[in-house]
């Protein structure tokens, strides 16, 4: 059996309501690959407010979490 090879991240980056969420959703669907959720989206949502400065450590840890289950669900 070959080793496997290291996962494919393709990362959307831009302005907000520009199709990036649309975007990935129809890549991943295409690609047959799963898509990590938008932390940013979820924390705000979680807050229920605009999020601040304070809440890019949070963004960032749940982005990596979000990461980590779509890489071990393409495996």
């Amino acid at each position: 059996m070959a080793p496997l090879a290291p996962p494919l991240r393709v990362v959307l980056t831009g302005p907000e309501s520009t199709g990036k969420t649309w975007l990935a959703g129809r890549l991943g669907r295409e690609l047959g690959l799963p898509v990590s959720d938008e932390a940013a989206r979820a924390r705000a949502a979680e807050k229920g407010a605009p999020l601040a400065a304070a809440d890019i450590h949070a963004v960032a840890r749940l982005q990596i979490e979000l990461e980590d289950l779509a890489i071990a669900a393409a495996r």
